[in-house]
Formats: C-alpha cells, structure tokens, sequence
C-alpha cells in the first residue's frame, strides 16, 4: 500500500515514530479548531491516521495510538463535523479492510472496538444518539448498513462482536433502557433485513447475548437459536501486533 503525498498527512504516515507523534499532536490542534472540512479533506486526514497505525509496532504503542485516533471524535468543534470525521473513518476502513495483512489485523480490529465505544461515548454525552445511530447504519460505507457488499463481511462482524461490550462500558445516569436500546437499533435491524445470512446470523447472536436479555428482562442461560443457520464465529480478543 502506498502512503499519501500530501506533506501534512505524509508526516502522520512517517516511517519514525517520533514524525508521526508530532504530527498528530498537530493535527489535533487543527481538528478542534476547523468546523469546515469538507469530506475529501476529512477523508485525507484518515488516509494519513489509517498508516499512522499501519506503522505503528509494539502492543502497548498500538493500544495507546488506538485510543488517541479514537479520541479524535471528541475534539471537533461540533457535532456536524465530528459524524463527518466519524464517516470518514468508516469509509476508510471499508476501502481499505480487504488490504490490511495478517500481522497487522489485531491492532485494526482494537482500532475499530475503541472507535466504536469513543462513537457511544461522544453520542450520549452529545445527546446526538439518533445522528450517531444513523452514521453507522446510513446507506453508503457505514458498518452496520444492511445492503452493501463493499462493506467487508469481516469489518462488518467484528464490530457486531464488540457492540454489545462497548455498550455495558457506558456510564449511563439516565434513561439508561432507552439508550440502550436505541444504540441496539442497528443490531435489529441488520438480523432482520441484512442482504446476506452471515450478517443477519451475527446481529442475532449479538441480540442473544446474556446482557442484552439482562437489560430487557428477559430469561438469561440459553442461547437463542437463529432461524438462518448455525452461529457464527467470534473474533479472538485482541493479544498485540509485533510486527
């Protein structure tokens, strides 16, 4: 894969670590202070943080990048442009899944479960859970979009793995059935209108899941069967990339 050529984001792309820290402390800077960008220039910026964790070696560097890329989120200027940010990333990691090798899977997929739990995070502190249920489920690149074939059946099913975790991690102080059960919104609908049955069988084994049934008061210690086949398999949690 080759990095991009624009110098700003070439620089969060670098090779040395040291480059790519100082350029994400800049662009920090220059997110929280910009409520304009317009999509291609959101989707650059993605471009150049996507090889910014591509370069990245060592578990606790990963974990720790993982977490700064997620935060990210949080530093927008406004709602508008934080879902523009949070499509972009999503877009990239569509575009861009299929190419990711082995040894560098593990720190993407822990790259997706911190974006997806900063996404909830933000969302409620936001009070903008409708916007945000919609940006992962709209028609296009979104993860949880029901119809497209571009979005990688393997991107797709990990972030249905980690929706349920990321959800119990919330501190919630009220209405906490109704949030609950909005951000599961998506989840519902991919096992009901999924195009395909991997996805539809996933959404319902994530909707079966003990603290689902615990937070609807439903009887717990029995996995529903689902009515499209036999379960899926889980994704192993995430143990480091070293490479």
């Amino acid at each position: 894969m080759s990095a991009p050529a624009n110098p700003f984001i070439k620089n969060l792309a670098a090779n040395d670590r040291p480059t790519r820290d100082a350029a994400l402390s800049s662009l920090q800077s220059y997110l929280s202070s910009r409520s304009s960008l317009t999509t291609a220039e959101h989707l650059q910026i993605w471009r150049g943080l996507f090889y910014s964790m591509y370069h990245c070696d060592r578990p606790r560097p990963q974990q720790a990048l993982a977490s700064s890329l997620a935060s990210l989120i949080s530093i927008l200027p406004n709602a508008a442009s934080s879902l523009k940010f949070q499509r972009a990333f999503w877009t990239t990691m569509c575009q861009q899944w299929d190419r990711i090798d082995v040894l560098r899977l593990d720190k993407y997929l822990l790259l997706v479960r911190r974006f997806v739990g900063a996404g909830m995070r933000w969302a409620v502190k936001e009070k903008v859970i409708d916007e945000w249920v919609k940006s992962v489920q709209d028609e296009g690149l979104a993860p949880l979009e029901v119809k497209e074939k571009k979005v990688p059946t393997g991107l797709r099913l990990h972030v249905l793995d980690v929706w349920v975790d990321e959800i119990e991690k919330l501190e919630l102080v009220e209405d906490e059935e109704k949030v609950r059960e909005m951000l599961l919104g998506p989840v519902e609908t991919l096992a009901k209108d999924g195009f395909m049955k991997a996805w539809r069988n996933r959404a319902k084994e994530t909707l079966a899941d003990d603290r689902v049934k615990e937070w609807r008061g439903e009887p717990v210690g029995e996995r529903k069967s689902t009515e499209d086949g036999d379960d899926g398999e889980s994704e192993e949690e995430w143990g480091g990339c070293t490479n």
